[in-house]
């Protein structure tokens, strides 16, 4: 904050918020060790998990302080005591991967139980196309989701794949565009 201060502009649009608010992140964390998936976020966003069938599994309890307006942050006074988390067993749950998202990408989605279909739709190239396509496909949706025609907010995508999820299956070829 004092190697750049704020411009007046920037003042002017602070309104007097306490200045470390333009700081403030939120932060998603999905981490395999072993047996164990560990997820951690503080602030909005979305964590979802892809299971095989292309179900849905959100672990990551909601925050009840998210209003649509105000979220926790790395930022925010006691931000430790507001992170959220979840462990997975996975020898007893099977997920193909992890889904990261900032809430860019969930507010651009046209159905209410985004996260439902999303997983749907990625299951199947999860565990059939080549690792660069899907690196491609997120790059485009985090685009399109952060348009004018989607959320017109910032949008980061990351997705942690399992990794028996890369072999899973030969690379199905990519079809052509439109089709």
């Amino acid at each position: 904050m004092t190697a750049e201060p704020f411009t007046r502009a920037e003042e002017s649009v602070r309104r007097g918020d306490d200045a470390t608010i333009p700081y403030g992140t939120t932060l998603l964390v999905a981490i395999g060790v072993g047996e164990r998936l560990l997820l951690a976020q503080i602030g909005d966003g979305d964590i979802v998990c892809i299971r095989p069938d292309g179900t849905a599994l959100l672990a990551v309890p909601g925050d009840p302080l998210l209003d649509g307006r105000h979220t926790t942050s790395l930022c925010s006074p006691g931000a430790g005591d507001s992170f959220r988390v979840a462990a997975i067993d996975l020898t007893g749950t099977a997920v193909l991967a992890a889904l990261l998202a900032t809430d860019g990408y969930g507010n651009a989605q046209v159905a209410q139980a985004w996260e439902s279909v999303v997983s749907a739709e990625l299951a199947g190239p999860i565990a059939t196309r080549p690792l660069s396509w899907m690196a491609s496909q997120l790059h485009a949706q985090a685009g399109q989701c952060a348009s004018v025609d989607g959320s017109a907010d910032d949008t980061t995508l990351a997705l942690l794949l399992a990794p028996t999820a890369a072999q899973a299956g030969p690379a199905a070829p990519v079809p052509p565009a439109g089709g």
